[in-house]
């Protein structure tokens, strides 16, 4: 009997993810983290390691009235001779974003405001 006719009894299937260990020691530390987990004596969190790399999606049309609505609490709040600075850098964030949104921006054609029958 050769080795191929041994396996073909056997349905294969996934056992998931394969993590290799250093050594014994990191071994025992992983069964007894587990142990402590399903017994209650731990709880395990998720990581959010990999979210903190991408920073955060928010698109130009978002940020245009969030940008208005800081220069306005800016003036109201300090005056506007204390942060006449940061109204100014504001405005100039506002204006690069919608020269950018222009720059994206799809032109619509009147046929799609009629529909024909």
């Amino acid at each position: 009997m050769s080795s191929e006719n041994l396996f073909l009894g056997f349905k294969v299937r996934n056992v998931g993810e394969v993590t290799v260990y250093e050594d014994d020691d990191a071994i025992v530390a992983e069964i007894r983290r587990r142990q402590a987990i399903r017994s209650g004596e731990l709880i395990e969190v998720e990581s959010d390691d990999e979210d903190e790399d991408d920073p955060p999606k928010v698109c130009a049309i978002e940020l245009i009235p969030l940008c208005e609505k800081l220069e306005a609490a800016c003036i109201a709040r300090v005056g506007a001779d204390s942060s006449l600075d940061l109204v100014h850098k504001l405005g100039a964030f506002r204006a690069a974003l919608r020269h950018e949104e222009l720059q994206n921006a799809k032109q619509a054609t009147l046929d799609k405001f009629w529909k024909t029958k």
